[in-house]
């Protein structure tokens, strides 16, 4: 890693997934993991 180069084999995309935490998790912190992000990653929750 060198940043704030980005690696020129930086495959690009844009990824939509839907998901639904069970009502047991009210209240609960969550993490969201992303494991081979190396540069830059945009992330919308709830629509956003």
């Amino acid at each position: 890693m060198d940043p704030p180069f980005v690696p020129d084999e930086n495959q690009t995309g844009d990824y939509r997934r839907v998901f639904d935490l069970p009502g047991s998790w009210d209240g609960i912190p969550a993490v969201v993991r992303f494991e081979g992000v190396d540069s830059c990653a945009r992330v919308w929750l709830n629509g956003g």
